[in-house]
């Protein structure tokens, strides 16, 4: 495990931690790339949450 690495994203609504998303990947990624995808994804499920926790798009 010495050549991975981990990429952590917390999340919080109104100070309540929901959980942390990550990815584990090689020393070597492309971290220009996966941090803001991590952070996006992260934002994207937080929306959701705060919307009611609806992810089905056709209702």
């Amino acid at each position: 495990m010495k050549d991975f690495t981990i990429i952590t994203y917390k999340q919080k609504i109104n100070d309540k931690e929901l959980g942390t998303i990550g990815v584990i990947g090689p020393k070597r990624m492309d971290y220009k790339k996966v941090i803001p995808l991590v952070k996006y994804v992260g934002d994207t499920l937080k929306e959701k949450f705060s919307q009611g926790g609806n992810f089905d798009d056709t209702k």
